[in-house]
């Protein structure tokens, strides 16, 4: 009963360890983790470039392709093939 005990005492302290040393949110999210986006000053800044950049994309007149799909690079990071 003790071994298991102090075995479960050993698993909590990892896992508490573990999380504490996830420092910010962004690393939680990319973890897959429960995180909080709202006063991560880095996830803030990200959000904010994306919708700039999506402004800039959807106020881009349609003819000009070049130009849109690098805005969609920039976006989305990586793209695949044609897409416009």
């Amino acid at each position: 009963m003790y071994s298991k005990i102090l075995c479960l005492l050993y698993l909590l302290n990892f896992i508490i360890c573990y999380y504490l040393s996830m420092t910010t949110e962004k690393e939680k999210m990319l973890n897959g983790e429960l995180y909080d986006a709202n006063y991560d000053k880095s996830l803030i800044e990200e959000r904010i470039k994306c919708k700039t950049l999506c402004f800039q994309y959807n106020n881009i007149s349609p003819e000009k392709t070049e130009e849109r799909k690098n805005l969609i690079k920039q976006i989305i990071g990586k793209t695949k093939g044609e897409f416009l």
